[in-house]
């Protein structure tokens, strides 16, 4: 596996992306559209007769909400209805889509196999990578450091098994939202944080 580490220093923090040149240039799903076999979800003529869309953004990631609701401001006006959105967990991205909450998901979605399981993807309209992010007083400047790291993650996201497949030997914590990831990294409770590019970016 190809691998490219850029590190970018800004007073603070230090960011190391690694750029997965193969498998790990993740697309991020523009929709989940969810399978025949659960009958609760709305078909796009009942969506068009409604004259309502009910689109999933996500709740606690501001960057990518408001990147998300333009993508679904500009899907409701090509359907011709309006757009309602309902902010989602990363842990309810899923499930509001099985149990009839939304009629799509716009909440940076990684399509990965075990999520075509559950859910119908269109086409990928954003690519991300995923970084590592450390305190300027303490980076990790190789992939020993990293796999000896205390690394925070959010829970059910592509993250956890990008770093596992690439540093099986760090120890990932767990955190339920990115409120709580941040947090952790600020107070020390972790050697690092992981997540796609766009959030880590922000945060700097």
């Amino acid at each position: 596996m190809q691998r490219q580490l850029n590190k970018c220093f800004k007073p603070g923090w230090r960011l190391f992306t690694w750029i997965f040149l193969v498998a790990y240039v993740l697309p991020l799903s523009a929709c989940g559209i969810k399978k025949e076999s659960v009958q609760s979800f709305r078909t796009l003529d009942e969506i068009k007769t409604n004259g309502t869309i009910k689109v999933g953004v996500y709740a606690d990631n501001i960057v990518m909400q408001n990147f998300d609701k333009d993508v679904a401001t500009n899907i409701a006006k090509e359907l011709g209805v309006e757009l309602k959105t309902v902010p989602l967990s990363v842990n309810e991205r899923i499930s509001a889509l099985e149990n009839g909450e939304v009629d799509l998901v716009v909440a940076n979605l990684t399509v990965t196999d075990e999520r075509k399981e559950k859910v119908d993807f269109c086409e990928s309209y954003a690519y991300s990578t995923t970084m590592i992010m450390t305190p300027e007083s303490a980076p990790l400047t190789s992939e020993e450091d990293v796999n000896r790291a205390k690394i925070g993650v959010v829970t059910n996201t592509s993250t956890v098994t990008t770093l596992k497949d690439c540093f099986p030997n760090a120890t990932l914590r767990k955190y339920s939202s990115y409120d709580e990831l941040y947090n952790a990294l600020k107070t020390g409770s972790v050697n690092a944080v992981s997540t796609d590019a766009t959030l880590l970016t922000w945060w700097m």
